[in-house]
């Protein structure tokens, strides 16, 4: 079982039922994402064009992620 894909999965339907674009903290408290994982799975998804950073915090981590239309 791999766990990091179940939690990819979970990122990105949580972000599709919230209309494509969503608040990282919101995807931290409410995915049902490993916390731990959640970062490292939006990083991987924005570096393969299939998400992008709207909003950036200090040291460019991401505050807001949306889905890229494919």
């Amino acid at each position: 079982m791999n766990y990091k894909e179940q939690d990819r999965e979970r990122i990105i339907n949580y972000i599709k039922q919230h209309g494509g674009r969503c608040a990282v903290a919101d995807i931290m408290q409410h995915s049902g994402a490993e916390k731990l994982r959640v970062h490292t799975i939006l990083f991987e998804e924005c570096m393969a064009g299939r998400m992008e950073a709207v909003e950036e915090g200090p040291f460019g981590s991401p505050r807001v992620v949306m889905l890229v239309e494919a």
